[in-house]
């Protein structure tokens, strides 16, 4: 879909790498670079919070995405890892953006679900995601993962 749009800096302490979609429509490319300048301002305001704890804190950024178009609807999925030398772990992000191309609106689940569809499909989630990772179901109200990198890339969910 149209062009890709690099921030690239090689800083060894500070690397930044991301890619993000330009679509030729402005009202579409405003949201979608809005949104990256968004996660851009977070990162650097962790850092800051890092760097009160570890003056010395490397840091890295990488956000790249994937792009779909059906009909007349484009979907911008990002995917985002934040790395900070003052955590044991990468902090990871998938992002969803959808919109109409005709009118240029940015689609929600509302948009696309009636307000009674969000129980019968939140339900229907859970219940998959449960028999996906063998936990019993319960009469609880959600579901909590946690990656266990100890162990690869398993994740395991507990539901309440």
């Amino acid at each position: 879909m149209g062009q890709t749009k690099s921030i690239i800096n090689d800083d060894k302490e500070h690397a930044v790498s991301i890619h993000y979609p330009i679509t030729g429509i402005s009202e579409i490319d405003r949201v979608i670079e809005q949104e990256v300048y968004n996660k851009i301002e977070e990162f650097e305001n962790k850092k800051i919070g890092y760097q009160a704890l570890e003056p010395d804190v490397s840091s890295s950024i990488w956000i790249d995405y994937e792009s779909y178009i059906k009909g007349d609807i484009i979907s911008v999925v990002f995917y985002t890892e934040e790395n900070f030398s003052a955590l044991a772990h990468p902090l990871e992000c998938v992002d969803t953006l959808v919109f109409e191309i005709t009118s240029a609106k940015q689609l929600s689940l509302g948009d696309i679900f009636k307000s009674d569809d969000f129980s019968i499909l939140a339900e229907q989630a859970k219940g998959r995601i449960c028999r996906k990772f063998g936990c019993k179901k319960s009469n609880g109200y959600g579901i909590i993962f946690k990656r266990n990198r100890a162990h690869g890339t398993k994740l395991s969910a507990l539901c309440f």
